[in-house]
């Protein structure tokens, strides 16, 4: 039986933490977010951070909870995503489009605004500078074809094929034509919406002390302790 480590945590908890490394692991899915699920997350999280259109009607006091992140910390000392995948790769894409908005900022909030996006995706070198080679989330899953698209967006902002059909491309632009809209429409809601999904986006962060590898899900394909512990998140509520 698991021993389970269940916290609630924030993206920037989350994410930003230097000890935050997480890797898919071969047994999962590939990546199958599409439009469609990444409208939703965008429309869910603007109408949470700029309730009625308006930056000014937010309650800092409230939290949007985006759902589970099942790991489990392997040999090598990083988390290996057991349940969760698919929102926190495209968590990860909408932050690197949010990151290239903010890149050539001057003003003060907008800057820390990047410092902090930047730890969520990057690591850093010895000398506490961001090591754009050193992701924090990467894919072993050996039947994704187009995860090296996905490294490419999170190193250089983009595919090394441009033209490329891959989930992974097609939704960073996505996020990114929406980011750029919004900036056109209200530089105020651009600029506030970033801190508040770091700070008041949760999810319910669970560390098991096993991968339970060989015992598999018939409904999702994925590892059967996800089913269990998805259940248990709703509990733990």
């Amino acid at each position: 039986m698991s021993k389970l480590n269940v916290d609630q945590k924030n993206i920037c908890a989350l994410l930003g933490d230097k000890k935050s490394d997480f890797i898919i692991p071969d047994y999962q899915r590939p990546y199958a977010w599409g439009k469609e699920e990444c409208e939703t997350l965008w429309e869910d999280i603007y109408e949470f951070a700029i309730p009625e259109g308006s930056a000014d009607k937010f309650n800092k006091k409230d939290e949007y909870y985006l759902g589970s992140i099942v790991t489990f910390k392997n040999d090598d000392e990083v988390n290996e995503v057991i349940d969760g995948q698919q929102r926190l790769t495209t968590l990860i894409l909408l932050l690197r489009a949010f990151y290239d908005n903010f890149k050539d900022a001057k003003e003060e909030g907008m800057i820390a605004i990047r410092n902090s996006i930047e730890n969520c995706i990057w690591g850093t070198t010895e000398f506490r500078t961001i090591d754009k080679d050193s992701i924090k989330i990467n894919s072993d899953v050996a039947t994704d074809a187009d995860r090296l698209d996905f490294i490419d967006i999170l190193k250089n902002g983009e595919c090394d094929n441009v033209d490329s059909k891959s989930n992974y491309n097609e939704n960073f632009k996505f996020f990114k034509e929406k980011i750029a809209k919004l900036s056109v429409r209200s530089l105020e809601a651009t600029k506030f919406i970033t801190p508040r999904i770091l700070n008041n986006c949760v999810v319910i962060s669970i560390e098991s002390d096993s991968s339970e590898k060989k015992s598999f899900c018939s409904g999702c394909k994925s590892n059967f302790i996800c089913c269990t512990l998805f259940s248990l998140t709703f509990i733990s509520l």
